[in-house]
Formats: structure tokens, sequence, C-alpha cells
């Protein structure tokens, strides 16, 4: 989940560097806009194949500063990064009780926060659809699918036949980078 996040923000012009947090047991990226860019904005996404309700709760607790220290010491961010910040972790479907994401992205302390869920089969699909093509207009596509046929039967649950799209709509919803129509 982590590769297909970063390969939406490289094909969207970002900067993407990999980042050692290896000591906490994560895969991690450091996402940055570009120098010129009229937006000052960063994200760190994470994914661990260990991820629980306790390690949500020491990310929170412990690791949140030691990320932030780390990336401090790397001499890629500004001032703004502390403010800037989205920490987006990747989290497969069920590891984690709804009350733990809850309080993962209400924590108003040191980065915002965000939880992409995901199953193995919603993101071999959504990996398909995107392809070598992970544009913000690629992605608005399918959104908009069959003229928006495909959000309709999404809205009323049934969504069989796109194993991707609830998957597209949480990452949808969870980036800010992509804005749809």
């Amino acid at each position: 989940m982590i590769d297909l996040l970063a390969g939406i923000f490289k094909n969207n012009n970002y900067v993407v560097r990999t980042v050692d947090f290896q000591e906490w047991g994560f895969r991690a990226y450091l996402i940055n806009s570009v120098e010129n860019s009229k937006k000052e904005e960063y994200f760190i996404i994470i994914e661990s194949s260990d991820v629980s309700d306790l390690v949500v709760n020491k990310i929170l607790d412990e690791y949140v500063s030691g990320f932030y220290d780390c990336i401090k010491s790397m001499n890629v961010t500004n001032k703004g990064f502390r403010k800037n910040c989205t920490l987006v972790l990747c989290c497969e479907d069920g590891k984690i009780f709804t009350k733990t994401l809850l309080k993962f992205e209400e924590d108003p302390f040191v980065f915002k926060k965000n939880i992409v869920t995901f199953t193995h089969q919603e993101l071999i699909a959504l990996k398909g659809n995107l392809s070598e093509d992970a544009s913000i207009a690629r992605i608005n596509d399918l959104v908009l699918g069959d003229d928006g046929k495909i959000f309709e039967s999404f809205k009323s649950g049934g969504t069989n036949d796109y194993p991707y799209y609830g998957l597209l709509m949480r990452v949808v919803t969870k980036l800010p980078i992509i804005n749809y129509i």
C-alpha cells in the first residue's frame, strides 16, 4: 500500500524520499511539494505488517517525536514542517479497532494524522486500475467511472463489480492532494 501512495505522489510531481524508521518497525517515505510550489506540504507515509491497537498507541505516545526528530535531522524540511505535515498510516483492514483509528486521527499533537485501511483484494484491484498512470486525472476518471454510476453503486453498498472502489474512495478522502470533480 505504501508504494501505491508514494507512486501517486511521485506521479503528481511531489518529492518522495525513503526514511529510515526501521528502529520503530516501519517502512516510511517523506513526501513534500516541489520547491517552487505555492504550498508547503509534507507527508510521512508509514507501513508495518505488525500494526495493532498497541502499535498505534505507541505511535501516538512514543514514536511520533522520534519520527519528527529523525526527519528534522535529514535537513530537507523548512520551518513549516511541523504544522504542514500529515502522517499517513497504511493499515490492513481489521488489524485495529475503529476506536483506535479515531483516536489516532483525532490526536491534535505533532502531525495531522490519517489511516488508510485496505484489503489485499482492494489493493491488487486498485494497482491494476492505476497501472502506470497514478495521476490525479486518472484517479478522477476512476472516481467518476461510468458517468458516476460506480459511485452511486458504491453509496448503496454494491461494489462487488469494482473491488478497487472502496480503497480508491478512502485514498481520495485521506490525501488532500487529490481534488476530485
